[in-house]
């Protein structure tokens, strides 16, 4: 667990690695259009006319070991116009996000917690996770469903990839302009809208082994990288989760929220949208919005 804060701020700006998978699994298959996707990489035209958007579903970390970045996907970032991600990445977003991490001034988990629960985390922070003091202290300031997403972060290995950073980065040196679909305070209140209680019950869910993160995160990273949606659908759809009763709030309206702001983006640029795997697929997924919105939408090739 070296660089802890490095790794905290990571996991602060994709929080929603792992758990927005198994909410979006739950939503309604009502919706009568939905249909299968079996791509990463999507283009997305109006049907008044105009240039294309590019959709690329993410995994927001990932080991190295398992990251690839095809010649196709490349290709067809650097030939956007606009990056536009969840979130924009620079430092004046990280600055903000550093004092937005936090549980309220003065307050830890211990005083959150009952005794025998928080002496159960203190020991898995330190002796499983081998945190030192330092780091330990700075958890337990966090707000626990941020400390929850330690146990993917960790599964990771000390320098785990991820397509955003490699993405901005590609932007960067092309000179791209690059935007997000929302602002750090917006997905700090998602977190906030999850009582104190609740988050905590899911942090200690990972103490007392009752998720099988590992299991679960390796299957994850298996179907993702056979690219195959509607695969990942179906086995995000066999996962409980105590998060459901906050799925409008995590999942669903932020679709619908971002494909209202991809439908008002100016026609004349092209645009390459990077954003979560989960958020595609589904009867509310972005692709099934989209077309909801009269979008022509094609799978390409990462290739």
């Amino acid at each position: 667990m070296k660089n802890i804060l490095i790794r905290l701020l990571t996991v602060l700006f994709f929080f929603f690695t792992a758990t927005e998978g198994a909410i979006h699994a739950q939503s309604s298959q009502t919706k009568e259009n939905y249909r299968a996707r079996k791509s990463l990489l999507w283009k997305a035209e109006p049907a008044g006319g105009g240039k294309a958007v590019y959709i690329y579903g993410t995994m927001h970390l990932m080991p190295k070991e398992d990251f690839y970045l095809g010649p196709g996907l490349r290709k067809t970032l650097l030939a956007s116009d606009v990056l536009v991600m969840e979130l924009e990445l620079n430092e004046e977003s990280m600055i903000r996000a550093m004092g937005k991490m936090w549980l309220p001034e003065g307050k830890t988990l211990e005083e959150l917690m009952n005794r025998e629960a928080f002496d159960s985390l203190k020991s898995y922070l330190l002796d499983t996770l081998r945190m030192q003091e330092m780091q330990y202290k700075m958890v337990i300031r966090m707000k626990p469903f941020l400390a929850t997403q330690l146990f993917y972060s960790d599964m990771m290995g000390e320098s785990p990839a991820s397509f955003e950073l490699v993405f901005k980065s590609m932007a960067d040196s092309a000179g791209m302009e690059i935007a997000g679909l929302e602002t750090i305070e917006e997905q700090i209140a998602v977190i906030d809208s999850i009582p104190l209680d609740e988050q905590i019950e899911m942090l200690m869910q990972g103490v007392r082994g009752e998720n099988e993160f590992g299991d679960d995160f390796s299957t994850m990273i298996s179907i993702y990288k056979s690219q195959d949606l509607d695969s990942l659908y179906r086995y995000m759809m066999s996962e409980g989760t105590n998060l459901m009763e906050y799925e409008d709030v995590l999942l669903r309206t932020r679709n619908m929220n971002w494909a209202q702001k991809i439908t008002e983006l100016d026609k004349n640029r092209s645009y390459f949208i990077a954003v979560g795997a989960g958020h595609l697929a589904g009867p509310y997924g972005l692709l099934n919005l989209l077309e909801e919105r009269n979008y022509s939408v094609t799978p390409l090739s990462t290739e």
